[in-house]
């Protein structure tokens, strides 16, 4: 996504990516799929955000308070306060959403060392030891019911959730400088710093938990029974939770910016029900945040949390869910990368743009005939493996991840991702069969990339000509 980002850099991320990839007859209906998947899965994750920290704080409230029995609809209110706290300062603080995910970089690395070096230097003072690094790189603990390849495979949901969603940076370039080059470099680096921050802190707690039936059973959830086992007081325990939780309070808020966002593009372009009043713009005075859409996200956040009072399982269906459906709108691009040949990268935007497959035809020609473009960010050699490797890995783990967590299946510990999945596809084809004649892929993207072109200074000719067009026919007009 970031090399294709580098040379189209748009608002609607993988949604106008696959319709600037796919062959003109596929164009439409391609983007429309993708548009779909890619937003209903930012529904999804704005949710997986509020789960979390609802969790994080029933669980405070469990460890404090032993005798306490959890109910299902406590996390539910705690979700709903959580959403509608983001939906707030998204309405009414959109200027401290800046500074809030620059303060959020600095909280979260520094409390993932904080929570090292605390939960390391009380484990290697008191009474228990250290597990053994067999325990922690050999050995396999499979409770699920499933073959061990099996459990192995489910167990990749946690990490897959914490490393996807790296397109929410596409959905805000349209308030970003020199978007061509910072937008993919953030995506690299959200994956960079989230991988190997998160291996560290993952090998320091398997080796400073002492009792894993504890972790496993615990009603205050397993990071905060892992560090209360380190550190041996609950006080402190609560106090280095402080950093995840407010970690997810900032996410949260900044997830919902980025769904709303999509939401947004996606209305404008006609792919959703009712796009005219999603895709209103608010007024000055909110800062020109998408109301409307930035409402419907947060209606649809909160009945997604509708889960939790069916399911046990609930914070594993709505990771599954976001997790799925947005690699659903990963893997189309990368897909057609494969099938077209990476050489459509180097089309202009006239080709890339066009429905008509004669026309697509001739510029395809004439590109082959002109070379390649000169790009800033290029897989090069590489570049084939990476998608064939990311559409694989998309294929696999999408269908693991739609498996219930355990067996026996019961319906209180079902896996309704596919129930979700099964809805969004559904909501997708009826609104093809009722608007689809008037979804005609996204509208107004010639003048969004040139412009972001020109802001960034690449493909400054192309930025330069759409412009000179673009007024010659405000000339004519006038």
């Amino acid at each position: 996504m970031a090399e294709v980002a580098a040379v189209w850099v748009s608002p609607g991320g993988p949604c106008h990516h696959a319709y600037l990839l796919a062959p003109p007859r596929y164009k439409r209906s391609l983007s429309f799929v993708a548009g779909w998947s890619n937003t209903a899965g930012w529904w999804a994750i704005t949710a997986t955000a509020c789960s979390i920290a609802g969790q994080y704080v029933t669980g405070i409230i469990s460890l404090l308070n032993p005798g306490y029995v959890l109910q299902r609809w406590h996390q539910f209110l705690v979700y709903v306060v959580w959403s509608v706290g983001a939906w707030t300062i998204n309405v009414f603080g959109s200027m401290l959403l800046d500074p809030l995910n620059r303060f959020s970089i600095f909280w979260s690395m520094a409390g993932a060392l904080v929570i090292c070096v605390v939960c390391l230097a009380r484990t290697g003072t008191g009474p228990s030891r250290f597990q053994s690094g067999d325990f922690v790189f050999r050995q396999l603990v499979n409770r699920t019911g499933y073959p061990n390849g099996v459990a192995w495979m489910l167990g990749l949901l946690q990490s897959d959730f914490g490393l996807t969603a790296s397109d929410g940076v596409l959905h805000i370039v349209e308030e970003m400088p020199r978007p061509h080059i910072n937008a993919p470099r953030a995506m690299l680096l959200a994956v960079a710093i989230g991988a190997s921050s998160s291996f560290i802190v993952l090998i320091v707690l398997l080796f400073v938990l002492t009792d894993l039936d504890a972790v496993i059973e615990s009603g205050s959830g397993p990071l905060l029974q892992i560090i209360y086992q380190a550190t041996r007081n609950s006080g402190a325990a609560v106090t280095l939770l402080m950093f995840p939780l407010i970690s997810m309070g900032i996410a949260a808020t900044g997830q919902l910016c980025a769904a709303s966002r999509q939401t947004h593009t996606f209305a404008m372009d006609g792919g959703l029900p009712f796009s005219r009043f999603l895709s209103r713009e608010a007024s000055p005075r909110l800062g020109g945040v998408p109301w409307t859409a930035l409402s419907l996200t947060t209606a649809l956040v909160i009945i997604f949390g509708f889960v939790y009072l069916g399911s046990s399982s609930a914070l594993n269906a709505i990771l599954s869910s976001s997790v799925v459906t947005l690699e659903v709108s990963y893997a189309i691009p990368a897909a057609l990368l494969l099938i077209r040949g990476r050489g459509v990268l180097d089309a202009d935007l006239d080709e890339a743009l066009t429905t008509d497959s004669d026309v697509g035809a001739v510029l395809a020609k004439e590109r082959s005939q002109r070379g390649r473009k000169r790009r800033h960010f290029n897989l090069g050699p590489f570049g084939y493996a990476v998608n064939f490797g990311a559409v694989i890995f998309c294929v696999v783990t999408i269908v693991f991840f739609l498996l219930p967590p355990e067996v026996p299946v019961t319906a209180s510990n079902m896996n309704y991702t596919s129930v979700v999945v099964a809805l969004v596809m559904g909501a997708a084809g009826l609104t093809w069969i009722i608007n689809g004649n008037e979804f005609e892929g996204p509208t107004g993207l010639r003048e969004t990339l040139s412009k972001l072109n020109a802001r960034t200074g690449m493909h400054q000719a192309d930025a330069v000509a759409d412009a000179s067009s673009s007024a010659g026919e405000k000339g004519e007009g006038r």
